[in-house]
């Protein structure tokens, strides 16, 4: 392994942090176009279920887990999420039914794809305000731990970000 290959497998993790936080502030930013309605246009799920996929990849990659082993998990969360209790990492009721909800299809989100009502496939979404408080909550647990378990100082951004998306 070369010396880039070290600094890539030292901050994959920030780099995937970086990304969850991007798509769960656009998540928010939409949702605030109309914070008051229970259920959320589709892409609008998806970029909050996309964000919570890469922050449970985030704090593998931050426990030592390489980009290999991370794909390999491909997008099941359930199977992120107990590969993150290994690492002592604890999730509350509310995040283990949300993880649990964000249906599976075909190695995808389900909010890809309109679901085959002849095969069962109807999608049940969270609400909106739920959604949303449940993965920051998330986000901002699981990014003060991958900070803590690389020995890292957590920048300012990241404080400065975690207050913006708990703000209703």
């Amino acid at each position: 392994m070369d010396q880039d290959d070290e600094v890539l497998r030292d901050y994959y993790w920030l780099g995937l942090l970086n990304r969850a936080e991007e798509y769960l502030a656009a998540a928010a930013t939409l949702r605030k176009a109309n914070p008051s309605a229970d259920k959320l246009p589709e892409p609008v799920y998806f970029l909050y279920f996309h964000a919570i996929e890469l922050l449970l990849k985030a704090g593998l990659a931050a426990n030592g887990l390489s980009a290999r082993q991370i794909k390999d998990q491909a997008h099941n969360l359930v199977a992120l999420q107990t590969k993150l209790e290994k690492f002592g990492i604890n999730f509350s009721d509310a995040e283990r039914e949300l993880i649990a909800s964000i249906k599976q299809e075909r190695g995808q989100t389900a909010t890809r794809y309109y679901p085959d009502a002849e095969a069962g496939n109807w999608i049940t979404r969270p609400k909106a305000r739920h959604l949303h408080q449940v993965s920051t909550t998330m986000f901002g647990r699981l990014a003060r731990s991958a900070f803590k378990a690389t020995h890292t100082s957590m920048p300012a951004h990241y404080a400065g970000a975690l207050e913006r998306l708990t703000e209703e």
